[in-house]
């Protein structure tokens, strides 16, 4: 295994371009294009081209609706309830949603699992089993079919669904007691549908710190393709390549007491680390490129040699990043800046800035960063290959590509 150093690049404000440069690379020197219609706006979509004659797709999903949102027109379903976890596949081509039946009592047991499809609207809606003082269960839509993964933190198990919503398989990821606390962490492989799978949980009954002791991989119809070991680690992410090839996660190493972010391939062979606990991790479709972010730094990865192409650092002690993203092509990285700010009653990001790494033909990055007027509670960074996209409450700001 081997340890990546790098180069570490100034901050924001001592990142200089030229003007030429930037008119001609940089999106977000262009004003935003207009975005929705809709109330609530959430994560808008950049459709790949060959998808759709229709390049932008927007999906929110507020407290108790889902709104689609295209040139055609906006698509709202009202919910019967309280969404209380969801997930959207890349394309926002399908939509999964966990619902609390009673949305003024949160021990109400209703809880159900409804699944959308941008074109179709509802496809269907499935009663589930709650018990009152458990975490509602995790949920992933497979971006190819709107098939499904529900993960039982309490009960250690993950539950695989059709895409017509029947139970293909329930598997148990751990062997621990029911009654400790756990966290099921899981990533989803874009194109070949594979699930990921590591659950965080105490290491031994009376020890407060949890770590995870395997990663499972899991085909599309739930059947296990692999599980090995890694040593005991809290981990904060986990992220599985397209293909389902390669796997990255953040952890706090429990035994060697260090940080770090370690790259795998799918027989859980440690390649590369680097010394980070990300909490975000993103692969470009070719799997070859790795973004991984924590809350004061980004690197982006080239997974097969190993080395780091970029790697930005904070300078303010103030500063925090709070969201980071990676185009499909792996040239552009955006990230949201900015500083956190608690008030009695709420928590809001304030001086943000959004920021736009580009590579260029020599295969360095150059950066451009752009001063945003408004504060916001939620905020959202997204690249993808038609542009950039952030955020911000109910506002969605989109710079389109030159």
């Amino acid at each position: 295994m081997r340890f990546l150093t790098s180069v570490v690049f100034a901050a924001i404000a001592s990142l200089v371009v030229s003007e030429s440069v930037a008119q001609q690379r940089f999106t977000i020197d262009a004003s935003p294009a207009p975005a929705s219609q809709a109330v609530g706006i959430g994560r808008p979509v950049f459709v790949r081209p060959g998808t759709d004659d229709h390049q932008l797709r927007f999906v929110s999903v507020a407290a108790a609706a889902v709104v689609f949102e295209d040139s055609r027109g906006v698509r709202r379903y009202a919910i019967d309830g309280k969404i209380v976890q969801s997930s959207v596949t890349e394309s926002a081509q399908f939509l999964a949603a966990i619902v609390l039946g009673d949305a003024s009592s949160a021990q109400s047991s209703e809880l159900s699992l409804q699944v959308f499809s941008f074109d179709a609207g509802p496809i269907y809606r499935l009663p589930l089993r709650h018990d009152f003082g458990e975490p509602f269960p995790g949920v992933s839509v497979d971006e190819r079919d709107g098939s499904i993964a529900l993960l039982h933190h309490a009960e250690g198990r993950v539950d695989f669904y059709s895409a017509a919503g029947a139970i293909v398989e329930e598997r148990h990821v751990t062997t621990g007691p029911y009654e400790i606390e756990r966290t099921i962490l899981a990533s989803r492989a874009r194109t070949s549908g594979h699930l990921a799978v590591a659950v965080n949980e105490p290491v031994t009954d009376g020890v407060h710190s949890v770590a995870a002791g395997h990663v499972r991989i899991f085909n599309p119809s739930g059947a296990v393709e692999n599980v090995f070991e890694i040593p005991q680690r809290a981990l904060s992410a986990l992220a599985i390549a397209p293909d389902g090839k390669q796997i990255v996660i953040g952890a706090y190493d429990v035994p060697a007491n260090v940080y770090r972010t370690t790259f795998l391939d799918d027989t859980g062979a440690e390649l590369h680390w680097i010394d980070l606990a990300a909490e975000v991790i993103e692969f470009d479709e070719t799997g070859r490129h790795v973004l991984v972010s924590d809350k004061r730094r980004l690197s982006v990865v080239e997974f097969d040699v190993p080395r780091n192409v970029l790697d930005f650092q904070l300078r303010e002690e103030s500063d925090r990043v709070f969201s980071s993203a990676l185009s499909p092509d792996g040239n552009t990285v955006v990230l949201l800046v900015g500083q956190a700010v608690f008030t009695k009653d709420h928590f809001r990001h304030d001086d943000l800035r959004v920021v736009e790494f580009v590579r260029v033909r020599s295969g360095e990055y150059i950066s451009r960063t752009r001063p945003l007027d408004q504060s916001a509670e939620y905020v959202e960074a997204n690249a993808d290959l038609w542009g950039v996209s952030v955020v911000l409450d109910q506002r969605a700001l989109v710079f389109m590509r030159p």
